[in-house]
């Protein structure tokens, strides 16, 4: 630890915060998701979206009137072609497909 009275040592201290350039990063990242997002069928985005809020595949179909097929579909094209959109909006804007790629948080 640094010293109590050395006030610039603090500034060797790791932050729990991002700095400027990973928010700007973040921020980036999530234009480009919601770009991506829009590409999609709306079936699509709806599955997507309500998967992504917690809901099984049990309840989007009673949610939607959908079958169990139709939700398997909608959220295997979704993801599809939302991995797809994305990459080519990262290429698009000269960026790395696989360091721009969403990360999935571990649970």
């Amino acid at each position: 630890l640094p010293a109590d009275d050395d006030p610039l040592a603090l500034d060797s201290l790791p932050a729990d915060r991002p700095g400027p350039a990973e928010r700007a990063e973040r921020r980036e990242r999530v234009a480009r998701s919601s770009e991506a997002l829009a590409a999609l069928k709306p079936q699509e985005r709806r599955a997507l979206a309500l998967k992504a809020e917690g809901y099984s595949y049990a309840e989007i179909q009673q949610l939607c009137g959908w079958t169990y097929t139709k939700v398997n579909r909608c959220m295997a094209e979704g993801r599809k072609a939302f991995l797809e959109r994305f990459a080519e909006i990262c290429q698009g804007a000269g960026g790395s497909v696989s360091a721009a790629v969403p990360r999935r948080p571990r649970a």
